[in-house]
């Protein structure tokens, strides 16, 4: 075996090894979103990334979902919220974006008419500075169910997508009995449609929902993956 022929082996030895690592090494590895990389127009929501995230970054999440019509809230109680998620109630009802809260039949009245009050006001400063027509009162509901609600709470976004097709998207928080929960987890397309379906269709003002606007997913402005606690590795592509 002359040197020509050691030289060609030993190459082609070593580019093997590169086609070995790079398949196994880069390929295997999630994509890596970095703060000031150029992100696409849209991003889908993936199923796995969004498990035990904090009541703020759900706030991130609300101010970021396109096409957002309303949001669904079913709790035992109504709770003030903070932070990013108070952000995203001020900038949605500046967006004529619809709040339902739906609580605990043993809530009295009184109590419910409290808290209307409150997320009128903010209705009311947000639209009035946007000079907007829509009045609070069509914008902010909050009602009894007709039974008690001993559950997590839940949060339902109702949107629009680019194509026009109505997507909804639930959120199950973890502490039984609280208006707003500590952590929330989305929740798969099927236990989505049947929760919706259950707690909507017996609410005060029924609302009629179908089984394939829960397969869509909801379209979020990518923005939203550079917010989200700690998590530095997203799949920049992903199915529901």
């Amino acid at each position: 075996m002359n040197s020509l022929e050691i030289i060609i082996i030993t190459l082609l030895a070593v580019g093997a090894l590169l086609v070995w690592y790079y398949i196994v090494f880069i390929l295997k590895e999630p994509v890596k979103i970095e703060k000031n990389s150029r992100l696409p127009d849209t991003a889908i929501f993936p199923v796995d990334e969004w498990e035990d995230i904090t009541a703020h970054e759900l706030g991130e999440i609300e101010k970021n979902i396109k096409g957002l019509i309303r949001v669904i809230v079913a709790a035992h109680r109504v709770e003030e919220p903070s932070n990013a998620l108070r952000q995203a109630v001020k900038q949605n009802l500046k967006n004529n974006i619809e709040y339902h809260f739906l609580v605990s039949q043993e809530h009295a009245q009184s109590e419910l008419d409290g808290w209307v009050l409150m997320f009128l006001a903010i209705a009311k400063v947000v639209l009035t500075k946007a000079g907007s027509r829509r009045t609070p009162q069509s914008l902010v509901r909050i009602s009894n169910l007709k039974y008690p609600w001993r559950d997590t709470p839940y949060v339902f976004y109702q949107t629009k997508t680019s194509n026009g097709q109505l997507a909804t998207v639930a959120f199950r928080g973890n502490e039984i009995d609280e208006g707003i929960a500590d952590k929330y987890t989305r929740l798969p397309g099927w236990m989505a449609y049947s929760l919706a379906n259950a707690i909507l269709s017996d609410a005060p003002e029924p609302m009629t929902i179908e089984a394939p606007q829960f397969e869509l997913p909801p379209e979020i402005n990518p923005d939203v993956l550079t917010k989200i606690g700690p998590r530095e590795e997203i799949h920049a592509t992903s199915s529901y």
